[in-house]
């Protein structure tokens, strides 16, 4: 800042590095902050460019669905067993050994905390961009190992380097949407990640079944799992071409690293519509949230962990991780990577076909969804609330199942089960998936939101590590009665929800931050009107 300029106020000295802001400026950007938010569909149509570039980014979830898919629907698919498994006399036929599932869920989970963690570093330091571009490549090299693979061990190699990119691919893109997008459409956008890896899901069930019925017969024949994994490996493939031609860095990562001008040409390359005084106003905004945050932090280099726990900003971590982890500790992994073994017990012909119809729960419920996330009198809250409850109730009903069926494989149960898990899959996808992830990227502060991303996924990975790990001996010793367990925690988790998650629909990052500031009770955050005085106390 020009020390000379006498239309620079005075609340600004000694003017932080990287901070452009005229009295006028500072002020209009203050209002801003506070205004009532446009209608998101207004927003969409006026926003094509931005769309297009987050929804080519958001498409890479569709890799982490297919993940999620493979376990589950692969050992269903006699060449894939034999390649990986053993011949069981029993029911002469191929299977991979309980223990190796729980080696694959068990280390995937683990690197997936591990790229977590070295997301938050590498996302704060180098950037939100070239995270995206390590992911990718992480990506590739680790589907191309899977098609590779020639037994277990190959295998497990593979699961090592998708659960690092996928770990990578769960903090950098939530932080990096989340910065790009406009409030009024935030939970749409990140909401879409939730869909892509639903519809990733879809997509790898769909294939398996069809590679399976044309190929399946043949024991020998590898197309019927490898041709799954080559549609694993054009999905990357397509992103990081669309990605090398339109994806800009961060502008709010470029305020933060005090490249304003930096930030100003990024945010003209996503709103290439928008005139460059509108573009600057965008700046300003920016720059104004970043300014007072720095009032009561250090600069983002000096950011750490231990941060994430202090003061307000346990609860801020707290609402960014709760959300989308109820749904591992609510038994997602049960019902995502062992959907086929319910189905094959309770005597249900065509396993693969139920779990499709699963799927397409799924997909349907998430994108019924995004008409309701942006939705006030709806919101974020009570699409988390009521599809954590959705997915207690579900957990207990597979119980229930199982327990009045005494383990025999009724044509009932088995309409039973399908009924129950589709529904599983439909609550996920609107509570934790949509409204969940928007959380993740939303409640922490501008200077720890990739920390706090991290911290959220990784509590996420962890829980879901264990889970994949104890889930296939559980359900050895058992089977559906696991539900029951799965429903005390959920039962748990909505009172949670209910006691400390506040509804953030609509609301700027300003107007977060002063919230949090000032202590509101999470059930009065949606009725509380905010007043600008968390910024204008700099004066």
């Amino acid at each position: 800042m020009n020390k000379h300029d006498e239309t620079h106020v005075e609340v600004l000295k000694p003017a932080p590095e990287g901070i452009e802001l005229t009295r006028n400026d500072f002020f209009e950007a203050q209002l801003d902050s506070l205004a009532e938010a446009k209608s998101p569909w207004r927003v969409l149509r006026e926003n094509v460019k931005l769309c297009t570039v987050i929804f080519i980014v958001q498409m890479n979830g569709m890799v982490l669905g297919l993940e999620y898919s493979l376990l589950g629907a692969l050992v269903g698919v006699q060449a894939f067993c034999k390649t990986m498994g053993h011949y069981d006399e029993s029911t002469d036929a191929y299977a991979v050994r309980a223990w190796t599932l729980s080696l694959w869920a068990g280390l995937f989970g683990l690197m997936q905390f591990v790229g977590q963690l070295i997301a938050g570093v590498v996302a704060d330091r180098f950037g939100r961009k070239k995270t995206i571009y390590l992911m990718s490549f992480n990506i590739l090299i680790g589907v191309m190992t899977e098609i590779l693979s020639k037994n277990y061990q190959d295998y497990t190699g593979a699961k090592i380097l998708m659960g690092t990119a996928t770990g990578l691919m769960q903090v950098v893109i939530p932080t990096y949407v989340a910065e790009v997008t406009p409030r009024e459409i935030r939970g749409i956008t990140i909401g879409l990640f939730a869909f892509m890896l639903t519809l990733g899901s879809l997509v790898g069930t769909l294939v398996i079944w069809g590679c399976n019925e044309t190929w399946g017969a043949d024991i020998t024949d590898n197309r019927s799992w490898h041709v799954p994994l080559y549609v694993g490996l054009a999905i990357p493939v397509l992103t990081l071409v669309l990605m090398t031609i339109l994806l800009p860095e961060s502008p709010y990562w470029l305020v933060l690293k005090n490249r304003p001008q930096d930030a100003q040409r990024s945010l003209k390359s996503l709103h290439p519509n928008k005139s460059d005084a509108e573009v600057e106003r965008l700046s300003h905004l920016l720059q104004y949230t970043v300014l007072k945050e720095r009032e009561h932090r250090e600069s983002t280099a000096d950011a750490s962990y231990l941060e994430c726990f202090q003061g307000t900003n346990l609860q801020r971590t707290f609402c960014a991780m709760f959300p989308s982890l109820a749904q591992q500790l609510v038994g997602n992994q049960l019902v995502q990577s062992y959907s086929t073994y319910f189905f094959e017990e309770a005597g249900v012909s065509n396993s693969l076909f139920s779990s499709v119809i699963v799927s397409c729960a799924g997909l349907g419920a998430a994108i019924i969804a995004f008409f309701f996330v942006e939705n006030k009198k709806v919101g974020r809250y009570n699409l988390v609330f009521w599809g954590v409850t959705g997915i207690t109730l579900s957990m207990l009903g597979i119980g229930v199942i199982d327990s009045a069926d005494h383990g025999n494989t009724t044509t009932g149960a088995g309409i039973g089960l399908v009924f129950f898990i589709a529904f599983f899959n439909a609550a996920v996808a609107v509570g934790p998936g949509v409204a969940g992830w928007s959380y993740a990227a939303e409640s922490a502060s501008a200077r720890l939101r990739a920390k706090t991303a991290t911290l959220g996924t990784g509590a996420n990975a962890i829980i879901g590590t264990v889970t994949n790990i104890v889930i296939p001996f559980e359900l050895d010793a058992i089977g559906s009665k696991t539900g029951y367990m799965f429903f005390g925690l959920g039962v748990i988790c909505m009172v949670l929800i209910y006691l400390w998650i506040p509804d953030v629909t609509g609301r700027t990052y300003a107007q977060l931050d002063e919230l949090f500031e000032r202590r509101i009770p999470a059930r009065k955050f949606k009725e509380t009107e905010c007043t600008g005085e968390y910024g204008a106390s700099m004066e």
